[in-house]
Protein backbone atom coordinates (compact mmCIF):
# COMPACT_ATOMS: atom_id res chain seq x y z
CA UNK A 1 0.00 0.00 0.00
CA UNK A 2 1.13 3.77 -0.75
CA UNK A 3 0.86 6.10 1.98
CA UNK A 4 0.80 9.70 1.99
CA UNK A 5 1.72 11.58 4.66
CA UNK A 6 1.37 15.24 4.29
CA UNK A 7 2.44 17.46 7.28
CA UNK A 8 -0.13 20.35 8.38
CA UNK A 9 1.53 23.96 7.86
CA UNK A 10 -1.19 25.53 10.45
CA UNK A 11 1.27 23.72 13.16
CA UNK A 12 4.65 25.24 11.42
CA UNK A 13 6.83 27.83 13.60
CA UNK A 14 6.58 30.69 11.26
CA UNK A 15 9.74 32.05 12.85
CA UNK A 16 11.68 29.04 11.33
CA UNK A 17 9.77 27.80 8.76
CA UNK A 18 12.53 27.52 6.19
CA UNK A 19 14.34 25.21 8.17
CA UNK A 20 11.29 23.25 9.21
CA UNK A 21 10.25 23.15 5.57
CA UNK A 22 14.46 21.97 4.90
CA UNK A 23 13.46 19.03 7.32
CA UNK A 24 10.52 17.96 5.41
CA UNK A 25 12.29 17.79 2.30
CA UNK A 26 15.20 15.81 4.19
CA UNK A 27 13.48 12.99 5.30
CA UNK A 28 11.70 12.43 1.89
CA UNK A 29 8.13 14.39 2.35
CA UNK A 30 6.29 15.49 -1.30
CA UNK A 31 3.45 16.83 0.12
CA UNK A 32 1.71 19.29 2.43
CA UNK A 33 -1.35 20.66 4.08
CA UNK A 34 -2.28 24.01 3.36
CA UNK A 35 -5.53 24.97 5.74
CA UNK A 36 -7.84 28.11 4.43
CA UNK A 37 -9.80 29.55 6.61
CA UNK A 38 -12.00 32.43 6.20
CA UNK A 39 -13.27 33.65 9.39
CA UNK A 40 -16.89 32.48 8.19
CA UNK A 41 -17.27 29.06 7.20
CA UNK A 42 -14.75 28.71 10.24
CA UNK A 43 -14.01 30.74 13.12
CA UNK A 44 -10.71 31.07 12.58
CA UNK A 45 -8.78 32.82 9.41
CA UNK A 46 -5.16 31.31 8.11
CA UNK A 47 -3.24 31.18 4.73
CA UNK A 48 -4.10 32.65 1.31
CA UNK A 49 -2.81 33.24 -1.74
CA UNK A 50 0.31 34.43 -1.57
CA UNK A 51 1.10 32.40 0.66
CA UNK A 52 0.45 29.54 -1.42
CA UNK A 53 2.05 31.36 -4.75
CA UNK A 54 5.41 32.16 -2.65
CA UNK A 55 5.64 28.48 -1.52
CA UNK A 56 5.11 27.25 -5.04
CA UNK A 57 7.75 29.16 -6.17
CA UNK A 58 10.46 28.11 -3.33
CA UNK A 59 9.35 24.74 -3.54
CA UNK A 60 8.76 21.60 -5.43
CA UNK A 61 6.24 19.88 -2.65
CA UNK A 62 2.78 18.91 -3.71
CA UNK A 63 0.80 21.74 -2.11
CA UNK A 64 -2.60 20.28 -1.05
CA UNK A 65 -5.25 23.25 -0.20
CA UNK A 66 -7.67 22.29 1.72
CA UNK A 67 -10.54 25.07 1.20
CA UNK A 68 -12.56 26.07 4.61
CA UNK A 69 -14.42 28.58 3.33
CA UNK A 70 -17.88 29.76 2.19
CA UNK A 71 -18.45 30.10 -1.73
CA UNK A 72 -15.48 28.18 -2.61
CA UNK A 73 -16.36 28.82 -6.41
CA UNK A 74 -15.37 32.28 -5.77
CA UNK A 75 -12.01 31.29 -4.61
CA UNK A 76 -10.75 28.27 -6.53
CA UNK A 77 -9.64 31.14 -9.30
CA UNK A 78 -7.15 32.58 -7.50
CA UNK A 79 -6.03 29.48 -6.04
CA UNK A 80 -5.28 27.89 -9.19
CA UNK A 81 -3.22 30.62 -10.34
CA UNK A 82 -1.80 31.16 -7.41
CA UNK A 83 -0.25 27.08 -7.89
CA UNK A 84 -1.79 24.61 -5.81
CA UNK A 85 -1.54 21.26 -7.08
CA UNK A 86 -5.02 19.76 -5.49
CA UNK A 87 -7.78 21.52 -4.26
CA UNK A 88 -10.53 20.22 -1.55
CA UNK A 89 -13.99 21.83 -0.49
CA UNK A 90 -16.36 21.00 1.94
CA UNK A 91 -19.65 19.09 1.01
CA UNK A 92 -21.35 21.67 3.43
CA UNK A 93 -19.65 25.20 1.35
CA UNK A 94 -22.69 25.01 -0.97
CA UNK A 95 -25.35 23.44 -2.72
CA UNK A 96 -24.98 20.59 -5.20
CA UNK A 97 -24.83 22.17 -8.37
CA UNK A 98 -22.04 25.11 -6.87
CA UNK A 99 -20.59 21.82 -5.27
CA UNK A 100 -20.33 20.28 -8.56
CA UNK A 101 -19.14 22.80 -10.58
CA UNK A 102 -16.21 23.92 -8.07
CA UNK A 103 -15.35 20.46 -8.67
CA UNK A 104 -15.49 20.27 -12.73
CA UNK A 105 -13.42 23.77 -12.19
CA UNK A 106 -10.45 21.82 -10.58
CA UNK A 107 -11.14 19.21 -12.40
CA UNK A 108 -10.31 20.67 -15.75
CA UNK A 109 -7.52 22.31 -14.72
CA UNK A 110 -5.62 19.59 -14.17
CA UNK A 111 -5.72 19.65 -10.48
CA UNK A 112 -6.30 16.98 -7.77
CA UNK A 113 -10.18 17.17 -7.12
CA UNK A 114 -11.12 16.62 -2.93
CA UNK A 115 -13.99 17.00 -1.60
CA UNK A 116 -14.65 16.94 2.72
CA UNK A 117 -17.16 16.73 5.56
CA UNK A 118 -17.42 17.55 8.75
CA UNK A 119 -17.70 15.33 11.38
CA UNK A 120 -21.22 15.29 12.01
CA UNK A 121 -22.46 15.31 8.26
CA UNK A 122 -23.92 12.30 6.84
CA UNK A 123 -21.45 10.37 4.28
CA UNK A 124 -23.78 9.67 1.81
CA UNK A 125 -24.01 13.27 0.92
CA UNK A 126 -20.50 12.70 -1.05
CA UNK A 127 -22.44 10.68 -3.46
CA UNK A 128 -23.82 12.76 -5.69
CA UNK A 129 -19.55 13.87 -6.48
CA UNK A 130 -18.64 10.40 -6.73
CA UNK A 131 -17.74 10.68 -10.62
CA UNK A 132 -15.82 13.98 -9.84
CA UNK A 133 -13.59 13.69 -6.81
CA UNK A 134 -9.82 12.17 -6.98
CA UNK A 135 -9.91 12.85 -3.22
CA UNK A 136 -11.67 12.53 0.20
CA UNK A 137 -10.67 13.85 2.76
CA UNK A 138 -12.47 12.71 6.48
CA UNK A 139 -12.36 15.49 8.89
CA UNK A 140 -11.56 13.64 12.80
CA UNK A 141 -11.68 16.81 14.72
CA UNK A 142 -13.87 20.06 14.00
CA UNK A 143 -12.69 21.66 10.96
CA UNK A 144 -11.12 25.29 12.56
CA UNK A 145 -8.39 24.69 14.70
CA UNK A 146 -5.40 22.45 15.08
CA UNK A 147 -4.75 20.50 18.44
CA UNK A 148 -7.67 19.03 18.53
CA UNK A 149 -8.35 15.24 20.04
CA UNK A 150 -9.41 12.53 17.19
CA UNK A 151 -12.96 11.47 17.52
CA UNK A 152 -12.84 7.71 17.56
CA UNK A 153 -16.09 7.46 15.38
CA UNK A 154 -14.08 8.88 12.65
CA UNK A 155 -12.69 5.29 12.37
CA UNK A 156 -16.20 4.08 11.64
CA UNK A 157 -16.86 6.71 9.09
CA UNK A 158 -13.47 6.03 7.39
CA UNK A 159 -14.55 2.29 6.78
CA UNK A 160 -17.65 3.34 5.09
CA UNK A 161 -16.35 5.49 3.22
CA UNK A 162 -13.75 2.66 1.66
CA UNK A 163 -16.70 0.68 1.04
CA UNK A 164 -18.74 3.18 -1.23
CA UNK A 165 -15.36 4.23 -2.67
CA UNK A 166 -13.14 2.05 -2.76
CA UNK A 167 -10.97 3.35 -5.13
CA UNK A 168 -10.86 6.96 -4.00
CA UNK A 169 -7.54 8.52 -1.90
CA UNK A 170 -9.06 8.69 1.68
CA UNK A 171 -7.06 11.45 3.80
CA UNK A 172 -8.19 11.91 7.22
CA UNK A 173 -7.23 15.02 9.25
CA UNK A 174 -7.47 16.27 12.88
CA UNK A 175 -6.08 14.22 16.03
CA UNK A 176 -3.29 12.11 13.77
CA UNK A 177 -0.28 11.36 15.71
CA UNK A 178 1.74 8.13 16.83
CA UNK A 179 -1.48 6.40 18.62
CA UNK A 180 -3.79 6.80 16.11
CA UNK A 181 -1.87 6.75 12.84
CA UNK A 182 -2.02 3.03 12.53
CA UNK A 183 -5.79 2.54 13.48
CA UNK A 184 -6.47 4.99 10.98
CA UNK A 185 -4.73 3.03 8.41
CA UNK A 186 -6.41 0.04 8.96
CA UNK A 187 -9.91 1.84 8.68
CA UNK A 188 -8.65 2.38 4.99
CA UNK A 189 -7.28 6.33 4.92
CA UNK A 190 -4.18 6.24 2.64
CA UNK A 191 -3.07 9.91 3.14
CA UNK A 192 -2.77 11.28 6.73
CA UNK A 193 -2.55 15.21 7.45
CA UNK A 194 -0.67 15.52 10.69
CA UNK A 195 0.21 18.99 12.49
CA UNK A 196 1.65 19.15 15.67
CA UNK A 197 2.80 15.09 15.78
CA UNK A 198 4.91 15.75 12.88
CA UNK A 199 6.36 19.76 13.34
CA UNK A 200 6.99 19.38 17.10
CA UNK A 201 10.33 18.71 18.19
CA UNK A 202 12.24 16.26 15.60
CA UNK A 203 10.72 16.62 12.25
CA UNK A 204 12.73 13.94 11.19
CA UNK A 205 12.52 11.55 13.87
CA UNK A 206 8.42 12.36 14.09
CA UNK A 207 8.38 11.42 9.95
CA UNK A 208 10.41 8.46 10.75
CA UNK A 209 8.59 6.76 13.10
CA UNK A 210 4.87 7.57 11.33
CA UNK A 211 6.59 5.43 8.26
CA UNK A 212 7.87 2.39 10.60
CA UNK A 213 4.26 2.54 11.99
CA UNK A 214 2.79 2.05 8.47
CA UNK A 215 4.91 -0.22 7.31
CA UNK A 216 3.54 -2.58 9.82
CA UNK A 217 0.11 -2.08 8.82
CA UNK A 218 -1.15 -5.62 6.66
Amino acid sequence: MNYTISPSLLAANFADLKEQLTALKQAGIKHLHIDVMDGHFVPAISFGTPFVKNLKTQYDFFLDVHLMVSEPLKQIPQFIDAGADGLTLHVEAGSQEEILKALNLIKHSDLKAGISLKPATDIEALIPFKEQIDLILLMSVEPGAGGQKFMPDALTRAQKIRQLFPEVELQIDGGINNDTLKEAALSGATNFVAGTALLKGDIQKNIQRFKQILAEVK
